[in-house]
């Protein structure tokens, strides 16, 4: 099995983005994962793909779309 995880702003997010898509195009030994969350900032996309990565010992690929740099990130 190989794992994809991808991150990314709401383009990659959205149930009809090219991450989801993938899903569906790749065949079975590939487990897409899709972390991506609408109206998130650079850090956020890239802190959860970095997550992920850690989770998973087996082989994986990461794809990552970073929205305009500048866009920012307020913590609360």
């Amino acid at each position: 099995m190989i794992n994809i995880i991808t991150s990314g702003c709401s383009f990659t997010h959205d149930p009809d983005s090219w991450a989801n898509k993938l899903k569906d195009k790749l065949p079975s030994n590939y487990n897409v994962i899709n972390v991506a969350e609408g109206g998130c900032g650079q850090e956020f996309i890239v802190r959860s793909a970095i997550i992920e990565l850690q989770k998973i010992s087996e082989p994986k690929i990461c794809m990552v779309q970073l929205s305009g740099f500048w866009r920012s990130q307020i913590h609360l």
